[in-house]
């Protein structure tokens, strides 16, 4: 056998006879050979796809940028980087944008391989073809590409469901859709409804990715850790976490600072350096710290107490998971969030199995996920990880976890809210909800209103900043759980007597007029990001709709007011420091914008092209149509009516309101001659007795009565003068009347 080809091989003991007259020796041999050939250097580095298949890599004769295997191959070689451990991070983590950017091959020969390489697939495909079932579809096998070469998506998308700001804000009949339109397009909104014609759907949000930054860190990253005051600065940071922000969400305690890592603090330290008044280049240098560690220290992964608590804290801020490559904000914090309560289940913290102090912090601790996961759900409008079936825990066991009354109640609201999200915003709406399960939530959140002591109980504008965040928190659980069952609006099945009536409205309207006039004294709000934009802009949605259905001027007056307060907060953020918090709070400017064009573009926001009745609140409720639900129901303000004035609908919106209780709705305009004769003229108009007899307004128009003869009495009855139901401008005479004025209205206030 020839020894060159197949390697020496291990000599005999016995050396053979022709070999013992030779006196040279195995060394002299060797030197004579390295002598004969020229020496070639062994190489001291080799390309990533070498080094995974542990196979010799060199270089060309004629160029040194690849090596022969990747050249045989025809694939993308390393060779030429340089020989250091942050190119194999870079190609491990996918960093690198296309082939192209370290493409080592020329692009004719790229051309002609590439077509080779083609016409090899359909040589061997024709060749396999006989075996496959000609019946089914031939697969064209794909070209594996090296690891982390894989070109970056240019955008992502996500979904957002029916408790989000922008679906509420599709599916708000009164909203202009000039101004909707331009605010989908500036916030890259679009919307789905799967499938057509049914008003369920969903908002599809793309978020343009971001170009992934060189591997070595920021010069001012590199300036701050070799600072000599960066660590003093860390433990301020720390510090005011602690104070100000750990008492209202105890995911960390001071009782813990002995057991925390290094990962921790600098986390808590981002979300600290969040707040107004610290430099948004020690946000950006906590920030890629803390972020650069929980990758490297596999935070995810390992369970432990430390981990879970890393994750639940940098879910506070949402640009702690602004991060650039293909992955959005929210993917990034929704995963961190799972990762958490994953571990957290891992490690038994969803079960009180001891009396001691660790089974107690480790409880305190789920139960800030229960409240992120809960909250977060309903402000994205996805479903929450933790479903509702396995919270059904008595709150009097967890009443006493920590001496804590504020995150006590907290918690409580927050089971009630994970039942609102189950019973009504669930994959399903309300088609399986029965009535009895919604009156008791709104039972709850009665009774735990009424609970609160007297340290936490809402007091107005100046109230603390505890008992204003549960006052806010409260009225948007009310808000969610009564939306979709605003009637004159949408249409709901019979099974469900739920209603956000007039009593109801009297109720939640001045209470979201008040929380935003706490918001605009409490500046402190701002630096507690996670609880503010998301029910800030729910609150300034009520005060819209009271004007543009109420032409109520004090909704108008406040969102003016809290406009100046959200600009005010984004500009003590510094530009560009908070982009997700600053986008959030341009819904504030988009009301605002509408109210100003609401009285002279009575436009509906159906986009009719999608549905004719528009985006559903929830599956099982539909909308009512664009002429019913603008132009055709109208409230008329009374201070003497016990519910503060009446409704209005004229005889076409008359016609899809039937499923209206009674004692709701008066109706003007000239019924069909066939209804009266039949006597199916719609139960709809109630005006109590004791009311219409005593108060002129109602004499005008025509003592409307609950009896369907009334009515038809009043249509005789043309003598008299007043303003009754054969009319035939209904439309312009009550929208030209002028009502009795009270100490909230300024001269000349007209109901439309």
């Amino acid at each position: 056998m020839d020894q060159s080809a197949s390697g020496p091989s291990r000599l005999p003991s016995t050396p053979r006879s022709s070999e013992l007259g030779q006196g040279t020796s195995n060394s002299a041999d060797k030197g004579k050979r390295k002598a004969d050939s020229q020496y070639k250097p062994k190489n001291l580095q080799a390309c990533d796809r070498c080094r995974t298949k542990k196979t010799k890599c060199e270089p060309l004769e004629t160029r040194r940028d690849i090596c022969q295997a990747c050249n045989s191959a025809s694939l993308t070689c390393t060779f030429e980087l340089p020989l250091t451990a942050s190119r194999t991070k870079r190609i491990r983590n996918g960093h690198y944008q296309s082939h192209g950017a370290i493409w080592s091959v020329d692009d004719d020969l790229r051309t002609n391989r590439g077509s080779e390489m083609a016409e090899e697939d359909r040589t061997r495909l024709e060749r396999s073809g006989s075996e496959f079932d000609h019946a089914s579809p031939i697969t064209i096998p794909r070209a594996k590409s090296v690891l982390g070469l894989t070109p970056l998506r240019t955008t992502s998308s996500r979904r957002e469901g029916p408790t989000a700001i922008s679906y509420i804000l599709h599916s708000t009949p009164t909203l202009p859709i000039s101004y909707l339109t331009e605010f989908d397009e500036h916030s890259n909104l679009s919307m789905a409804i799967t499938p057509p014609d049914t008003g369920n759907g969903y908002m599809l949000v793309t978020t343009q990715n971001q170009s992934p930054p060189s591997n070595d860190p920021p010069s001012h990253v590199i300036e701050a850790l070799r600072s000599p005051s960066w660590t003093e600065v860390v433990n301020r940071l720390v510090e005011t976490y602690l104070v100000h922000i750990s008492p209202l969400l105890p995911i960390v305690i001071r009782e813990d600072m002995p057991e925390v890592t290094q990962t921790l603090c600098h986390v808590m330290a981002a979300v600290a350096a969040a707040r107004r008044n610290c430099p948004k280049e020690i946000f950006d240098c906590l920030n890629y710290i803390a972020t650069q560690e929980m990758y490297e220290q596999d935070t995810l992964s390992e369970p432990n107490k430390q981990n879970v608590q890393t994750l639940l804290v940098a879910c506070l801020v949402d640009e702690l998971a602004l991060q650039n490559g293909s992955a959005t904000p929210s993917g990034v914090s929704r995963t961190r969030l799972t990762a958490a309560i994953r571990l957290a289940q891992d490690l038994s913290m969803d079960q009180l199995t001891t009396d001691d102090r660790e089974s107690h912090g480790d409880r305190r601790i789920w139960q800030c996920a229960v409240i992120l996961d809960q909250w977060n759900a309903a402000r994205t409008g996805v479903r929450p990880i933790i479903p509702s079936t396995s919270l059904l825990i008595d709150s009097a066991e967890n009443s006493q976890i920590v001496d804590n009354p504020f995150f006590d109640y907290l918690f409580s609201l927050t089971l009630t809210l994970s039942r609102i999200l189950a019973k009504v915003y669930g994959p399903k709406g309300i088609t399986n909800t029965r009535s009895t399960e919604l009156q008791d939530i709104r039972v709850k959140l009665l009774r735990w209103r009424e609970e609160l002591p007297s340290n936490l109980r809402f007091n107005g504008s100046w109230s603390s900043l505890p008992s204003g965040i549960l006052h806010l928190l409260h009225t948007t659980a009310t808000f969610l759980l009564y939306r979709p069952f605003m009637r004159w609006s949408f249409i709901c099945p019979p099974h469900i007597d739920l209603s956000l009536d007039i009593p109801v409205w009297l109720d939640l309207n001045p209470a979201t007029r008040q929380a935003l006039e706490w918001a605009t004294n409490q500046d402190e709000l701002a630096d507690l990001l996670f609880f503010g934009p998301y029910a800030l802009s729910l609150m300034s949605l009520v005060q819209y709709h009271a004007y543009a259905r109420r032409r109520e001027w004090d909704g108008v007056v406040i969102l003016e007011k809290f406009r100046e307060t959200a600009t005010r907060w984004i500009e003590g953020w510094g530009e560009g420091r908070m982009p997700l918090q600053t986008a959030q709070l341009q819904v504030i400017s988009l009301l605002y914008a509408c109210a100003q064009k609401a009285s002279k573009e009575g436009i509906s926001s159906y986009d009719l092209t999608a549905s004719k009745r528009g985006l559903n609140p929830t599956p099982g409720v539909l909308n009512r149509l664009p002429e019913t639900v603008v132009h055709g129901v109208t409230f008329l303000r009374d201070p003497t009516h016990p519910r503060g004035g009446v409704l209005v609908a004229t005889q076409k919106a008359a016609q899809e309101i039937k499923d209206l209780p009674p004692d709701t709705v008066i109706i003007g305009g000239q019924p069909h001659v066939s209804d009266i004769q039949s006597g199916s003229i719609p139960n709809l108009s109630g005006v109590p007795e004791s009311t219409s007899n005593g108060n002129p307004m109602y004499q005008m128009l025509g003592g409307s009565s609950t009896e369907p003869e009334n009515i038809t009495n009043s249509v005789n009855n043309q003598a008299d003068g007043r303003i009754s139901m054969s009319t035939p401008d209904w439309d312009a005479i009550v929208s030209s009347l002028t009502y009795p004025l009270d100490g909230n209205n300024p001269p000349g206030f007209n109901d439309n």
